[in-house]
């Protein structure tokens, strides 16, 4: 078994930082007003903590679960997609009004399509580099031609996560993985360059996300490498530091850090108040749901509890209900989802394997 590289963790620990950033800072109405200056430009660069998890999700998958059946990977990450939706309606009470694509189904997607790549073709890091330029290009070039069809927010912007352009994010990640930890630092360095000095001869729009601008493209890049090369560059002397907690358990993060936001947020305008009380808020919220959840874990080894969250992920917003107990109810079963995940592969190969074996003896007899 290949050891675990906490390089990933930290950069995962990193994005987490950063999406507090983002989230503590602008989620709260009354501090919306009041971002600008330092706290405007620490909110856009929280912003671009998406790639850095996307980023990560590519490289696991290459080098993990890749290793895996892809008949336990697509059930597995449709699952996994799925429970995300989840996150959706923490965000909007009527998860129906609008795309079902978010980070969590990006990850999902780029999961799958990852594995099938590296199960058909074995790339070289330059076919990732490649693959990730040549994404963005359709996107820039192409993806406001294309017409509205049924799916198109899952693969086009503007949409939220769509594959195009975000897996561009994905593939460089994996690019950036697989190359020297120096050349991480000189990518960053250059891009960076590059963009100043292009800042200075026109006007470069580095501030559109969703529908990916050039510029946010090369922002992108800049962020990734040089978070990639300070996490392989940093020498651990704990396994045990709050960053490292935050990124090997980023799902629930994902999840716990909004409801630390909706409990604290409303209290207080200080920004950075908000920021620190969030991240420690966060921090111990964590713990208490893992030691928790020790005690009901067992249930979670069980496909069929999995299908009965997703059935109440799909069917609590068509029930009426108010907000606040659709936030409540949507983030109860993120939370379960997000600290039992992990067992997902398992299950499904364990019934994977039991049906392949009931089907064996019904041919011998």
């Amino acid at each position: 078994m290949k050891e675990r590289d906490y390089s990933l963790d930290c950069i995962k620990g990193i994005a987490c930082i950063f999406m507090i950033l983002i989230h503590a800072i602008t989620l709260v109405t009354v501090g919306k007003s009041a971002v600008g200056g330092v706290f405007g430009l620490l909110a856009f660069f929280g912003g671009t903590a998406p790639v850095l998890f996307f980023a990560v999700s590519g490289i696991t998958s290459s080098v993990f679960q890749a290793k895996k059946s892809i008949k336990v990977i697509i059930p597995a990450y449709l699952i996994f997609g799925l429970l995300g939706v989840s996150y959706i309606g923490i965000w909007r009470a009527n998860i129906y009004s609008s795309s079902l694509c978010d980070i969590l189904q990006m990850m999902a997607m780029a999961v799958i399509i990852i594995v099938l790549i590296e199960k058909s073709i074995k790339p070289s890091k330059t076919f990732y580099l490649v693959a990730s330029i040549a994404v963005f290009l359709i996107h820039y070039f192409i993806t406001s031609k294309i017409p509205t069809f049924p799916v198109k927010d899952f693969l086009f912007a503007p949409a939220v996560f769509p594959v195009f352009p975000w897996i561009s994010m994905v593939f460089f990640g994996i690019f950036l993985y697989r190359i020297d930890k120096k050349l991480n630092l000189l990518i960053g360095s250059f891009t960076f360059a590059v963009f100043i000095l292009a800042s200075m001869v026109t006007k470069v729009d580095f501030s559109n996300k969703f529908n990916m601008s050039a510029g946010y493209f090369g922002v992108s890049i800049f962020i990734m490498s040089i978070v990639f090369y300070i996490s392989r560059t940093i020498k651990f002397k704990s396994l045990n530091n709050p960053i490292l907690y935050f990124g090997k358990n980023s799902l629930l993060f994902l999840y716990v850090h909004l409801l630390a936001i909706k409990v604290f947020a409303p209290f207080t305008n200080n920004v950075l108040l908000r920021w620190l009380v969030v991240l420690i808020l966060s921090y111990f919220l964590m713990l208490g749901i893992s030691f928790i959840n020790r005690y009901v874990e067992k249930a979670f080894c069980n496909i069929i509890i999995w299908l009965l969250m997703i059935v109440a992920v799909v069917l609590i917003p068509l029930f009426g209900l108010n907000a606040n107990l659709i936030f409540s109810l949507e983030m109860l079963i993120g939370i379960l989802f997000s600290v039992n995940y992990h067992k997902l592969s398992g299950i499904i190969e364990k019934t994977f394997s039991h049906k392949l074996n009931l089907v064996g003896l019904k041919m011998r007899s």
